[in-house]
Protein backbone atom coordinates (compact mmCIF):
# COMPACT_ATOMS: atom_id res chain seq x y z
CA UNK A 1 0.00 0.00 0.00
CA UNK A 2 1.59 3.31 -1.01
CA UNK A 3 1.72 5.72 1.91
CA UNK A 4 1.53 9.48 1.24
CA UNK A 5 4.77 11.24 2.17
CA UNK A 6 3.91 13.95 4.73
CA UNK A 7 6.98 15.98 3.70
CA UNK A 8 5.73 16.17 0.11
CA UNK A 9 2.30 17.25 1.31
CA UNK A 10 3.82 19.98 3.49
CA UNK A 11 5.89 21.21 0.54
CA UNK A 12 2.70 21.43 -1.51
CA UNK A 13 0.96 23.31 1.31
CA UNK A 14 3.82 25.82 1.44
CA UNK A 15 3.61 26.39 -2.32
CA UNK A 16 -0.14 26.94 -2.09
CA UNK A 17 0.22 29.42 0.78
CA UNK A 18 3.06 31.39 -0.82
CA UNK A 19 2.18 34.82 -2.07
CA UNK A 20 2.33 35.17 -5.84
CA UNK A 21 4.73 37.69 -7.40
CA UNK A 22 2.02 40.32 -7.14
CA UNK A 23 -0.39 40.52 -4.22
CA UNK A 24 -1.59 38.03 -1.67
CA UNK A 25 -2.38 34.32 -2.02
CA UNK A 26 -5.97 33.59 -2.98
CA UNK A 27 -8.33 32.47 -0.22
CA UNK A 28 -8.95 29.20 -2.06
CA UNK A 29 -5.21 28.49 -2.11
CA UNK A 30 -4.91 29.24 1.60
CA UNK A 31 -7.83 26.94 2.43
CA UNK A 32 -6.29 24.18 0.28
CA UNK A 33 -2.90 24.75 1.98
CA UNK A 34 -4.44 24.33 5.43
CA UNK A 35 -6.27 21.20 4.33
CA UNK A 36 -3.11 19.75 2.78
CA UNK A 37 -1.08 20.52 5.92
CA UNK A 38 -3.71 18.77 8.05
CA UNK A 39 -3.60 15.80 5.68
CA UNK A 40 0.21 15.68 6.04
CA UNK A 41 0.02 15.65 9.82
CA UNK A 42 -2.72 13.03 9.82
CA UNK A 43 -0.70 10.74 7.55
CA UNK A 44 2.39 11.25 9.72
CA UNK A 45 0.31 10.07 12.69
CA UNK A 46 -1.00 7.07 10.73
CA UNK A 47 2.52 6.10 9.68
CA UNK A 48 3.88 6.43 13.21
CA UNK A 49 1.04 4.34 14.63
CA UNK A 50 1.35 1.58 12.02
CA UNK A 51 5.16 1.57 12.36
CA UNK A 52 4.81 1.20 16.12
CA UNK A 53 2.18 -1.52 16.14
CA UNK A 54 3.05 -3.52 13.01
CA UNK A 55 6.64 -2.56 12.31
CA UNK A 56 8.37 -0.35 9.80
CA UNK A 57 9.79 -3.39 8.02
CA UNK A 58 6.26 -4.61 7.26
CA UNK A 59 4.96 -1.54 5.43
CA UNK A 60 4.04 -3.61 2.36
CA UNK A 61 1.89 -6.12 4.26
CA UNK A 62 -1.89 -6.17 4.46
CA UNK A 63 -1.66 -6.02 8.26
CA UNK A 64 0.23 -2.72 8.01
CA UNK A 65 -2.42 -1.40 5.62
CA UNK A 66 -5.16 -2.43 8.02
CA UNK A 67 -3.46 -0.72 10.96
CA UNK A 68 -2.81 2.39 8.85
CA UNK A 69 -6.42 2.67 7.69
CA UNK A 70 -7.98 1.91 11.07
CA UNK A 71 -7.13 5.25 12.69
CA UNK A 72 -10.22 7.39 13.11
CA UNK A 73 -10.03 11.14 12.25
CA UNK A 74 -12.45 12.06 15.02
CA UNK A 75 -10.46 10.22 17.70
CA UNK A 76 -7.21 11.88 16.59
CA UNK A 77 -8.94 15.25 16.74
CA UNK A 78 -10.24 14.54 20.26
CA UNK A 79 -6.78 13.53 21.50
CA UNK A 80 -5.18 16.62 19.93
CA UNK A 81 -7.74 18.89 21.58
CA UNK A 82 -7.23 17.18 24.94
CA UNK A 83 -3.43 17.32 25.00
CA UNK A 84 -3.48 20.95 23.83
CA UNK A 85 -5.33 21.99 26.99
CA UNK A 86 -3.28 23.76 29.67
CA UNK A 87 -4.22 20.91 32.02
CA UNK A 88 -4.88 17.67 30.11
CA UNK A 89 -6.83 14.96 31.90
CA UNK A 90 -4.95 12.39 33.98
CA UNK A 91 -5.41 9.88 31.16
CA UNK A 92 -3.17 11.91 28.84
CA UNK A 93 -0.71 13.55 31.28
CA UNK A 94 1.82 10.68 31.11
CA UNK A 95 2.10 11.21 27.35
CA UNK A 96 2.62 14.98 27.36
CA UNK A 97 6.28 16.11 27.12
CA UNK A 98 7.82 17.43 30.34
CA UNK A 99 7.81 21.03 29.08
CA UNK A 100 4.37 20.67 27.52
CA UNK A 101 3.60 20.93 23.81
CA UNK A 102 4.22 24.66 23.72
CA UNK A 103 7.20 24.68 26.05
CA UNK A 104 5.14 25.54 29.14
CA UNK A 105 4.60 23.38 32.23
CA UNK A 106 1.87 20.79 32.30
CA UNK A 107 -0.50 21.01 35.26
Amino acid sequence: MPVPDPAHLLEQAERLAAAPAKGQPRDADLRRAISTAYYAIFHAILTAAADLFVGIAKQTTSLYGLAYRSVNHQKVREVCKEVAKPAPSDRYKPHVPVGGWRGGPVS
